[in-house]
C-alpha cells in the first residue's frame, strides 16, 4: 500500500472514531457524569480521538511538509497518542481500586518520560511508518521498541490484576463489568500485536492499525459500563427519586391525570390503570375529599381546591396544587399528597388535652360539678343570650341544712363524702345538657337553668330536695330530721338591660334565706322580670 493510500485509511479511521465516540458521548451525556466509570470512559474516548487525529495529521505531513518540520511535529505531537496508554490504564485500575493522586502519578509518569525522551533523543526514533524521513534508519527504532515493551508489559500486568480482581469480586454486576473490560483489554492487546506484526511484515506504506484495535477496547468498556456499570441516567435518577419520596405526586392537564408516582397510587389505593386518564376531582372525591379552599379553573374544567384534606378512616392526606408554569397554563398542574395522619392525630390529641384541661379547670375537685369561676362566667353568658332572645332564666341556690353540725359529729371525711353524694344527686337531676350544676361555696350549690320558667324550676328543685331526703344519709345532729336535708331558693327572671346577672343570684339567695327561715328542707320560688333588690 502507498503512503497516499495510508493517508486515506487514517482519514477514514478518524471519521469512524469520531462517529462511534460521538454516539457514546451522546449516551453518556444523558447520564450522571459524576459516576467515575462514565468519566474514565469519556477520557479514553478523547484519547482515542486524539490518537486518530495524530495518525491522520502525520500521514498528511509525510506527504506535504518538508522532512525536518514533519519529523519535529512527529515528536512534539506524540503526546496525542502517548496519553492513551495512561488513560486506559487509569480506567482499568479504577475498576479495581480508587485512583488517588499518587497512583495517578505512577500511571502517567512512564508515558511522560517516554514523551520527553522522544523529543530529546530524535536519533533513536523512526517516523518511517508515516513516510517521514529522519531519526533511526528503519522502523521500529529503539525508542519504539522500548515503548512497545512498556505498553505490552503494562497491559499484561493490568490484565492479570484485573483477572485476579474478577475472581475475587462478589458483586455479580461488578464481576460482569470487569470481565467484559478484561475481554476488551485482551482483544486490544491482540490487535496491537497484529498491527506490529503487519508493519514489520508489509514494510513502509502499510498503515498502523493500533488505533483501529482500540475500537474493540472502547466498545468493551462501553458495553461493560452500560450493562453492568454504575452509570445512572438522569431519567432513572428522576424516576427513582420521585418514586421513593413519601409524598404523592401527580401531573394533571385539563383536569385529567397524565402521570403519578408510586406514593400517589398507594395513598389512594388505586392502580395506574385506574388513575391515569381519569379526572383528578373524581379520584379525590372517591377517596373522601373534604375541601378547605377555593377551586381553580383550568381549561374550563374546575379541577380541585388548592388546599384540601382527604379523610379515609384513620388516615388524613393534605392535597396541594401548583401550576408547573404560572405563565403557561397549558403545562398543567402538579398535585402533591402529603400524609398528615400523625400530625392530625397529634392535633386531635392536643385539642382533647386542652379541652380536658379546660374541663378540669372549670370543675370542683371534690364534688365533680362546675366550680364558682365557671358558674360566674356561664351565668353572665346565659344572661346576655336570653336577654337577646327574650326567654326566661331560672337559678337554684341549694344549701345543706346544718352541715357544720354534720362535720362536727362525723368528721370532715364523712362531710366530704356527703358533699359528693349531694352533688351526684343534683347532677343526676339536671336532665338537660344546658342545665349547669355548680358548687357555689362550702356546702352551697347552684344550678343555672336557661329557658326554664318558674314551674319548671320548682319541679326540678322539689325533685332534688326529695331525693336528698330519700337518700337516707344519717344526720343525728340535725334539728330538722334524723337525716341530711337541703333548703332551696329558686328564682326565675326574663333578663333585661336594666339589670345585671347578679340580680338573679340575689333573688335566688333571698328565696333560699326564706326557705331556711321557714324551717329548712323546703323550696321557695321568686319570679320577676329582673329585680334590682331582693326586697322587691
Amino acid at each position: 500500500m502507498s503512503f497516499q493510500g495510508a493517508e486515506l485509511f487514517y482519514l477514514l479511521n478518524l471519521v469512524f472514531v469520531v462517529a462511534y465516540s460521538t454516539a457514546m458521548f451522546m449516551y453518556l451525556g444523558r447520564h450522571d457524569m459524576r459516576a467515575s466509570g462514565a468519566r474514565s470512559l469519556q477520557q479514553v474516548l478523547v484519547g482515542i480521538i486524539s490518537w486518530a487525529f495524530y495518525d491522520s495529521i502525520m500521514a498528511r505531513m509525510g506527504r506535504l511538509a518538508d522532512p525536518e518540520t514533519a519529523f519535529l511535529l512527529f515528536r512534539v505531537l506524540s503526546f496525542m497518542w502517548l496519553a492513551f496508554g495512561g488513560l486506559a490504564s487509569e480506567q482499568i485500575i479504577s475498576l479495581i481500586r480508587p485512583v488517588g493522586w499518587r497512583l495517578r502519578t505512577l500511571i502517567y509518569l512512564p508515558y511522560f518520560l517516554m514523551y520527553l525522551s522522544h523529543i530529546a533523543f530524535p536519533n533513536y526514533t523512526s517516523a518511517a511508518v508515516y513516510g517521514i524521513p529522519g531519526g533511526w534508519d528503519s522502523y521500529p527504532g529503539p525508542w519504539q521498541m522500548v515503548y512497545n515493551s512498556l505498553w505490552m508489559g503494562m497491559f499484561l500486568f493490568l490484565a492479570g490484576w484485573l483477572a485476579v480482581s474478577v475472581r475475587r469480586e462478589r458483586d455479580p454486576n461488578a464481576r460482569s463489568e470487569k470481565t467484559v473490560l478484561l475481554a476488551g483489554v485482551v482483544l486490544a492487546m491482540g490487535g496491537l500485536g497484529l498491527s506490529r506484526f503487519l508493519l514489520q511484515k508489509m514494510g513502509p506504506g502499510f498503515p498502523a492499525l493500533g488505533n483501529v484495535s482500540m475500537a474493540l477496547y472502547a466498545l468493551a468498556a462501553f458495553v461493560a459500563l452500560k450493562k453492568y456499570g454504575r452509570v445512572i441516567s438522569h431519567r432513572t435518577i428522576y424516576r427513582t427519586t420521585v418514586n421513593s419520596i413519601p409524598n404523592g405526586l401527580a401531573h394533571v392537564h385539563e383536569g385529567l391525570v397524565t402521570w403519578t408516582n408510586t406514593a400517589f397510587l398507594e395513598m389512594l389505593g388505586k392502580s395506574e390503570a385506574q388513575t391515569v386518564g381519569r379526572p383528578i376531582r373524581n379520584l379525590l372525591n372517591d377517596a373522601g375529599m373534604q375541601a378547605d379552599g377555593a377551586g381553580e379553573e383550568e381549561s374550563g374544567a374546575r379541577e380541585l381546591p388548592r388546599d384540601a384534606v382527604l379523610h379515609r378512616g384513620d388516615s388524613y392526606l393534605m392535597v396541594s396544587s401548583t401550576p408547573l408554569d404560572p405563565d403557561d397554563p397549558e403545562q398543567g398542574t402538579l398535585f402533591v399528597l402529603t400524609d398528615i395522619t400523625d400530625r392530625e392525630k397529634a392535633a386531635v390529641a392536643r385539642e382533647h388535652f386542652i379541652r380536658e384541661l379546660e374541663r378540669l379547670s372549670s370543675m370542683d375537685g371534690l364534688t365533680r360539678v362546675y366550680n364558682r369561676r365557671f358558674f360566674d362566667g356561664r351565668l353572665e353568658e346565659e344572661w346576655f343570650r336570653l336577654q337577646r332572645s327574650g326567654r326566661p332564666l331560672s337559678l337554684l341556690m341549694l344549701d345543706i341544712d346544718h352541715f357544720k353540725n354534720y362535720n362536727d359529729a362525723y368528721g370532715h371525711q364523712a362531710g366530704d363524702e356527703c358533699l359528693r353524694e349531694i352533688a351526684r344527686i343534683i347532677r343526676q337531676n339536671c336532665k338537660r345538657a344546658s342545665d349547669i350544676p355548680a358548687r357555689y361555696g362550702g356546702e352551697e350549690f347552684a344550678v343555672i337553668m336557661p329557658e326554664t320558667e318558674a314551674e319548671g324550676a320548682r319541679a326540678a328543685a322539689d325533685a332534688i330536695r326529695r331525693e336528698v331526703q330519700e337518700s337516707g344519709i344519717v344526720h343525728a345532729a340535725s334539728p330538722v330530721a334524723g337525716m341530711v336535708t337541703i333548703s332551696i331558693g329558686a328564682a326565675t327572671v326574663f333578663p333585661t338591660k336594666e339589670f345585671e346577672p347578679g340580680s338573679i343570684v340575689a333573688l335566688a339567695d333571698d328565696a333560699l334565706f326564706k326557705s331556711k327561715r321557714a324551717g329548712r328542707n323546703r323550696v321557695t320560688v321568686r319570679e320577676t322580670a329582673g329585680s334590682p333588690s331582693p326586697g322587691e
